[in-house]
């Protein structure tokens, strides 16, 4: 079989009670309309799956290999003092779910240096932006090779993605990884690639998370494989209603721009949309701007999305980059930030039947 250039979801791993004090179900389930035309609450053609069950990931594992996904890649919290979050849904249904998962499928880690709010939905009292004493939490160069065994098992095993021959890191917000390691992050990195070639693994394929490109200059000289991101769709600062297709060519030309000022691949990643007014509370004022009330991201169609699914490749295929580098896409299921294409009463497989559709080299 030719190889064809992959295509990864990221995968929100929250649709399973935990002791975070909220569920991820209960924040779509409650969700409002807040104007005129406002498709709120999404509602799950599947039902609300829990995905802690390894007969969720075999279910969800087989759409997405129907629909060209190769693999998903798990959003994964850990912290030094060994604190986890959500690692359910690999350890007790990826892991145990293999020998039913599609043949070719591959799944991949994106580490979190930044946790999850303590609670949700946010308040109008809360502080609306991504940083907080409940979020950042500080880490060392010999932290990063504790986080590799914390991975382990999932660095080595033979479903892991890999990039160039290595298993694939990725880094959400990796800009804390120059903001804690400071002029010591080229020497941390090159030591956490040493610490995993120790420990059986080919090396590390790393790849940062920007979410502008603004966090380019930081991270550009600290080593990394290359850079992506998870969602960078939305223009934070622009008009509370955004149009997705407008923001599909202005992405497409910032990736170029990126892409010109690297000498690592920038590998695109493209949003399924973005609203994340679920995670905030019913008694918003309609004023406030910001997270996550704003901005709401509208035309999120599956033929939009698709779309921006082909500029990806094409962004690829133009600049001839090896046949290993994927597109990204996210998610396939962080249904509370309107970012997903599992399913809905809204559109039905439509997500996977355009992705589907796509014609790939």
């Amino acid at each position: 079989m030719t190889a064809r250039r992959p295509l990864y979801a990221y995968y929100y791993p929250a649709h399973h009670r935990t002791e975070s004090g909220w569920f991820e179900w209960d924040l779509v389930r409650a969700a409002e309309p807040w104007f005129d035309g406002h498709h709120k609450p999404d509602v799950p053609a599947w039902g609300e799956l829990d995905d802690s069950l390894p007969s969720t990931l075999v279910r969800q594992t087989h759409a997405a290999a129907s629909a060209g996904i190769d693999g998903f890649v798990f959003d994964t919290w850990w912290r030094p003092d060994g604190a986890t979050l959500y690692g359910e849904t690999l350890r007790d249904a990826v892991l145990p779910a293999d020998a039913e998962l599609p043949a070719a499928f591959r799944f991949g880690i994106m580490w979190c240096p930044v946790w999850p709010r303590i609670a949700l939905p946010v308040g109008m009292g809360d502080p609306s932006t991504a940083h907080g004493t409940d979020r950042l939490f500080p880490f060392t160069a010999s932290d990063l090779l504790a986080l590799v065994d914390h991975l382990l098992p999932y660095l080595s095993h033979p479903r892991a993605i890999h990039v160039d021959g290595r298993p694939l890191l990725a880094v959400f917000h990796a800009w804390r990884l120059a903001a804690e390691l400071g002029a010591g992050a080229a020497d941390a990195i090159a030591a956490l690639r040493d610490h995993a070639r120790r420990r059986g693994l080919p090396g590390l394929y790393l790849a940062g998370c920007i979410n502008a490109p603004s966090d380019v200059a930081a991270l550009a000289p600290i080593g990394l494989d290359a850079l992506t991101s998870y969602v960078w769709w939305p223009d934070w600062n622009g008009a509370p209603r955004q149009d997705y297709r407008a923001l599909t060519a202005a992405r497409t030309a910032d990736w170029a721009r990126v892409a010109a000022e690297l000498s690592i691949p920038y590998l695109p990643s493209i949003a399924a949309g973005w609203d994340a007014t679920p995670r905030g509370t019913r008694e918003w004022d309609r004023q406030r701007i910001g997270f996550p009330w704003t901005p709401v991201v509208e035309g999120a169609t599956p033929d939009a999305v698709a779309a921006a699914v082909a500029n990806g490749f094409a962004f690829l295929d133009e600049r001839n980059a090896p046949i290993d580098q994927p597109v990204l896409i996210a998610s396939w299921n962080e249904w509370s930030e309107s970012h997903r294409l599992e399913p809905c009463a809204r559109w039905g497989d439509g997500f996977l039947r355009a992705l589907a559709a796509l014609e790939r080299r």
